[in-house]
């Protein structure tokens, strides 16, 4: 092979990294089944009057809605995924995974998809608890929300989780 055709053969490559731009990492998807559950707070003073209202899921007692299957594989579980509403306004989504060894870093949560809405694990506020394993990933405005509030208890929702 010429010199020539290996130089061809390197710009077309250059050429082609900048156009298409740098290779996409693509992460494992798990589909589950998230079955609205509800719970509603009344807060007492020095907030009264104020109702927070979560819709969807929490392992954590007491316990309200399902997530199914739980595993994400390599040990990690889904414990939580809710939109909290305040006095019947939604606000924010939470989604919290346990089984972690150490933190996993941002890069964990690539995609989040329920109820057809999807939302990115980087736009995520994201907290790691050391002392349980467990992750935390809240979404709020302006990233765009479920609409699990909306929905009637028990109904079926379907999501997917994409992880490195």
């Amino acid at each position: 092979m010429g010199m020539h055709t290996r130089s061809r053969r390197g710009w077309l490559l250059v050429l082609t990294g900048m156009l298409l731009g740098p290779p996409i990492a693509l992460g494992t998807t798990v589909n589950g089944t998230l079955q609205i559950g509800r719970k509603a707070v009344l807060l007492t003073p020095p907030f009264p009057g104020i109702t927070l209202t979560f819709s969807g899921y929490d392992s954590s007692a007491p316990s309200y809605g399902s997530y199914s299957p739980t595993g994400l594989g390599g040990g990690i579980t889904v414990i939580t995924l809710y939109e909290l509403a305040v006095n019947g306004t939604s606000n924010s989504t939470t989604f919290r995974i346990t089984g972690f060894t150490s933190n996993p870093g941002v890069s964990y949560l690539l995609h989040l998809t329920c109820n057809g809405v999807t939302v990115a694990g980087g736009h995520a506020t994201r907290t790691y608890d050391s002392s349980t394993g467990t992750v935390t990933y809240t979404w709020s405005s302006p990233d765009p929300l479920f609409g699990l509030s909306s929905l009637s208890v028990g109904t079926n929702v379907s999501c997917a989780v994409e992880h490195s």
